[in-house]
């Protein structure tokens, strides 16, 4: 069956439009955990950090999980509309696009952009985490040298990596 020869059911519209909804809903309320991770690392508050941390990962379940509901969908769609290509969500909204109303597909696509935002702001969050990270592992690793007196030397890779080699002066 051709996918041009049928529109998409109001059942399925609703499905993938609450699939997307929750994505949203999910990525925003690990946005604002990995803002207050960030906050509990800005002030050393090391127990709200830890409650953070089993935040995240609640939240990152309940992602996956929202990912299985997302791939099954698009099994759905495969089957029902005998469609062998949809598996990215661009190939989603294309198909979208060929058979489902105008608001249907706008609606969807808004989502889509609202995901797709909240992803790269979390993504700068966590580099910003990582960063702050980095620096206090830097310092406490001078710190721990200049009260034992032993300076650590390691060596890196033309990747930034470090290398094997490791030399306590």
């Amino acid at each position: 069956m051709n996918d041009k020869n049928k529109a998409v059911d109001e059942q399925t519209y609703h499905e993938a439009i609450a699939i997307w909804r929750e994505f949203c809903e999910l990525h925003f309320n690990l946005f604002e955990v990995t803002a207050a991770e960030y906050s509990c690392l800005l002030n050393s508050d090391i127990e709200k950090l830890e409650v953070t941390t089993t935040e995240k990962n609640t939240i990152i379940a309940a992602i996956n999980l929202a990912d299985t509901r997302r791939q099954s969908l698009i099994l759905k769609l495969q089957e029902q509309y005998g469609l062998k290509h949809v598996a990215s969500v661009s190939d989603l909204i294309g198909f979208l696009e060929r058979t489902a109303p105008a608001p249907f597909v706008k609606h969807f696509v808004g989502f889509n952009g609202l995901l797709k935002d909240l992803i790269e702001k979390i993504k700068d969050q966590n580099k910003k985490n990582q960063i702050f990270l980095n620096k206090a592992i830097f310092h406490l690793q001078e710190l721990r040298e200049s009260t034992t007196g032993k300076k650590t030397v390691q060596t890196y890779n033309a990747r930034g990596k470090i290398a094997g080699l490791t030399v306590t002066k």
